[in-house]
Formats: structure tokens, sequence, C-alpha cells
């Protein structure tokens, strides 16, 4: 019973060290783009209880990060005009699949992929073109509940096949022509 005191408080700092950080607003990670590059990748990753499955939980987060704004900022750099720019900010970002360490202590970070978890990336971002005008912004959830039969990703052996499915469908979705 001693240590229940102790954990309530230490529960309470972490809370409030937390919300502080909450309040002072999102402090973004950034990932420098790659040179010359018109689209620039943040992330300020808050946690939603899906510890497992969150990108900041994984082993290997920031080059899990890495390859993310990469293939952002290489399929958007393809879609924008010339002139235009593309700022997006990782808001959470849930990998397909659950981990299950149960199953086996060798098995501890494969991940299980079934149509009960499907990714989820919440993003925010601003579109401005040559003069500096927004062309669009906002925040968007995107997620794919049949993602197991995503013809983009089925072929593919990367690790971040079903979340990158998911990006490059919004990325053909939103930048398109105006």
């Amino acid at each position: 019973m001693g240590a229940r005191p102790r954990l309530r408080y230490t529960t309470c700092a972490v809370a409030l060290c937390a919300a502080c950080l909450a309040a002072s607003g999102p402090r973004a990670q950034g990932t420098p783009a790659p040179d010359g590059s018109p689209v620039v990748v943040a992330f300020a990753l808050a946690q939603s209880g899906n510890r497992d499955r969150e990108l900041q939980f994984a082993s290997g987060t920031a080059a899990l990060q890495k390859r993310l704004a990469r293939f952002v900022a290489e399929d958007a750099a393809s879609h924008l005009a010339k002139g235009d720019t593309l700022a997006v900010e990782f808001r959470q970002v849930t990998l397909a699949g659950s981990l299950e360490p149960w199953r086996s202590a060798r098995l501890d970070a494969v991940r299980f992929l079934t149509p009960a978890y499907p990714p989820r990336i919440v993003l925010s971002f601003r579109w401005t073109d040559a003069q500096g005008r927004v062309v669009r912004e906002g925040e968007r959830d995107l997620t794919n509940l049949d993602y197991q039969r995503d013809p983009r990703a089925a072929l593919s052996r990367d690790t971040l096949r079903y979340e990158r499915a998911l990006l490059d469908e919004w990325l053909e979705r939103e930048l398109r022509a105006r």
C-alpha cells in the first residue's frame, strides 16, 4: 500500500508536464526536406492510447519518421506546380496491425495485421502557390478500413506500405489539378 501514493504523485506529475507541454502548443520535430524541396514535413505526435501501434513508440522512431517524411517530400513535389510549397505536420501516426507480445518472446516486435487495426494518420497541411497565397489548408484524418486489400500495398515489401498507401492516396486527392 505504501507504493500507491507515490505512483499517484508520479502519475499526476507526468500528467501535469504533459498538460504544460500541450498548453505551450505543438512543438514539431522538423525533418529537413531534401535540398531545394518545396515540401516541409514536421512531426508533432500526440499519444492517443494505442501505444503499441503508434509511430512514436515503435522501435526506430526517428528512422520511421525520416522515411515517411522523405516519401511525402518526394511524392508531393511531383504533384506541385513550380513555385508551390507544401507544409505537412503529422499529429498522429498509428501503424497498421497490432503488436501481440504474448504470442511468443521472439515475436514481440512483429505487427499482426488484422482488419480490427487499420492504419491511421492525422495530419495538418498548408499548400501555398508561388505568390504565397493559400491554395488549400486543413487537417485530415486518414484511414483505410480495407487496407489489406489495397492494390498499392499488395505487392510492396515496405514495412510502411499501408501508411504510404494512405499518404499516396491523400496526396493524389488533395494535390490534383486546381
